[in-house]
């Protein structure tokens, strides 16, 4: 991927394909992204058709910033993405750990609740991550995903 980049910077796949490999939990070089990530967002400003691609810069940018612990900055490129398409629900996932990371669980639950009234279901596999790993043995957490899982939603749709 370098040498893509390398060659022609703004090699779009290969800023997708590096910037995934850094952000992996796996990597974790989530400060060596974030120039990279900036350098996709400002590909993708350009144009309608760019929208759902600067939503994920955006959204990948917040994610790698909090994960830096640049709070602040994280905040504002989450609402940005927010600002674009305030319907996203897995954005507002990002901003209530954002939330979480600013030591402010009560916003965290209501914009986490936010996330699932918009649709989104709570996966099992959150919790191979952080701030999910920390979670598991928070009542109001589990609360929550209990709440909003599949299954009580379908049977909400029965009755």
């Amino acid at each position: 991927m370098d040498k893509a980049l390398d060659f022609n910077p703004n090699n779009v796949t290969a800023l997708q394909q590096t910037i995934g490999f850094l952000t992996s939990p796996e990597i974790g070089k989530h400060q060596e992204a974030i120039g990279l990530i900036k350098r996709y967002i400002s590909i993708h400003k350009e144009g309608p058709e760019n929208k759902r691609n600067l939503i994920n810069g955006y959204n990948r940018l917040a994610m790698a910033e909090w994960k830096v612990n640049e709070l602040d900055s994280a905040f504002v490129h989450i609402q940005k993405a927010i600002d674009i398409d305030q319907t996203d629900a897995i954005l507002y996932t990002t901003l209530a750990e954002v939330h979480l990371a600013m030591n402010n669980k009560k916003l965290f639950y209501s914009t986490l609740q936010k996330s699932f009234d918009l649709g989104l279901t709570f996966r099992p596999t959150w919790f191979l991550e952080e701030p999910y790993i920390s979670l598991k043995s928070d009542s109001v957490f589990m609360q929550m995903i209990k709440k909003n899982s599949e299954e009580n939603k379908a049977q909400a749709l029965k009755n």
